[in-house]
């Protein structure tokens, strides 16, 4: 589907703030894995996509070391719109640049990658929003305060995680 014809089956979709969001959902997911805090985008991706990070993780820490994303620059162009199961599905080419190395945990070291260099690499991202879910706020399903989704994934009242996926695109995949 083309941009204008999704656009007429979804009058609230703005490019460019769908792109801004995508590359901050990017930008996020490299700096989380570096700082090993995870839980930071739980809510910004799919289920699948975080056990796939934290797959990530585990396989660094069991070398003892921790891999770090830096000087991270991420650019998305939409490729394709797909109506799919209830669920807008937004296809994007994510062009990143960014320096990737393993440190040591003993010692602080470079172990493996190169922190002089940077890798320049384009991923295909998928992108999932359910249909008709338009909000910038929303109650927490614990204690009802009202929230704002893009500034945590968690109420910070009472801790409780909540699904972005209701009320805007989540990262669902990235190849």
């Amino acid at each position: 589907m083309q941009l204008e014809e999704f656009q007429k089956r979804d009058p609230s979709f703005q490019e460019n703030m769908f792109l801004s969001h995508a590359n901050e959902i990017i930008k996020r997911m490299f700096t989380s894995i570096s700082c090993n805090q995870l839980e930071n985008i739980q809510h910004f991706v799919s289920k699948t996509v975080y056990q796939n990070l934290k797959k990530e993780i585990e396989e660094a820490s069991s070398f003892f070391s921790r891999l770090i994303y830096d000087e991270i620059k991420v650019s998305t162009l939409i490729d394709d719109f797909k109506e799919i199961d209830g669920y807008w599905m937004i296809h994007v080419t994510a062009h990143c640049k960014y320096l990737k190395y393993y440190l040591s945990l003993r010692d602080g070291h470079i172990v493996k990658g190169n922190d002089t260099v940077r890798q320049d690499q384009n991923f295909k991202v998928v992108f999932k929003k359910k249909i008709g879910a338009s909000s910038n706020e929303f109650r927490c399903l614990g204690c009802g305060i009202t929230i704002s989704i893009h500034e945590g994934g968690k109420c910070p009242q009472c801790g409780r995680i909540f699904d972005l996926e209701l009320f805007d695109y989540i990262l669902d995949s990235i190849v």
